[in-house]
């Protein structure tokens, strides 16, 4: 049903975006769901988009330009986040966060040398999930960026997006890569406990803060994320949030 329901909400946004632009030249001959169908499975399966050509007569450029077409208007993103807003209206679990760096093949913005992979342009993304591993909110950093000063911009993303304060999930629980007076005072902002453990001391977690790696695997199946080909950061973006609005339930 989640898959089915990201298809739908996305669907509905681009008939709206469509009523809004209007329709000029030739009447297309690919459907809006079929071009959906075929962004999901360059998604999951993370092939390239000549790989389309010619499967049930349709041309990989006219898929391509559609997509790209939904990513400057940011249809993806509005679809995750307003699918995680319906979530958030029935379910305040406490939150996890956690980072997980991109290696970048082709990408020519919002990238950074990490030097936990010998130097490799790589870009990193921030996550938030809550206990039962259903991602909430994402953000977009350079690879060389630090954990502990994404989560000011992860948090704020979050309110932004979905309009709701994040006090009803109490608690927010994150690994010593987060361990700053800064995190602290910015989850305590949002109404949030800081749990997080100090550098040198024994971390207890209490089974809460595995949810965002979880999280994370469960992006992975996503092939297309797992690397970085997208050239503009708005379309690795749309990538990531199709994959999530697929996750929530």
């Amino acid at each position: 049903m989640t898959v089915i329901s990201a298809k739908n909400e996305l669907a509905r946004c681009v008939y709206q975006l469509d009523t809004r632009v209007g329709s000029r030249g030739r009447p297309r001959v690919l459907s809006t769901t079929e071009a959906i169908d075929k962004v999901l499975f360059v998604c999951r399966t993370g092939c390239q988009w000549s790989a389309l050509q010619g499967i049930d007569g349709v041309c990989y450029k006219t898929v391509y330009h559609r997509f790209n077409l939904w990513s400057k208007h940011r249809l993806f993103e509005h679809v995750f986040y307003r699918l995680v807003s319906e979530y958030r209206a029935t379910h305040q679990n406490p939150l996890a966060a956690d980072t997980t760096s991109v290696k970048n093949v082709y990408g020519h913005d919002v990238k950074g040398r990490n030097y936990a992979d010998r130097g490799r342009m790589s870009t990193k993304v921030s996550v938030l999930s809550d206990s039962s591993a259903v991602p909430i909110a994402l953000a977009f950093h350079e690879g060389n960026r630090s954990d502990a000063t994404t989560l000011s911009h992860l948090l704020n993303e979050t309110q932004r997006k979905t309009s709701s304060p994040l006090s009803g999930h109490s608690s927010l629980y994150a690994d010593k890569g987060y361990d700053s007076e800064t995190c602290r005072k910015t989850c305590i902002s949002h109404g949030l406990q800081p749990c997080i453990p100090r550098r040198g001391s024994p971390a207890v977690w209490g089974g809460i803060r595995v949810a965002v790696e979880i999280a994370i695997g469960r992006m992975d199946k996503f092939r297309r994320v797992i690397l970085r080909y997208d050239s503009h950061i708005r379309n690795f973006k749309s990538f990531h949030y199709l994959a999530c609005a697929c996750i929530v339930p």
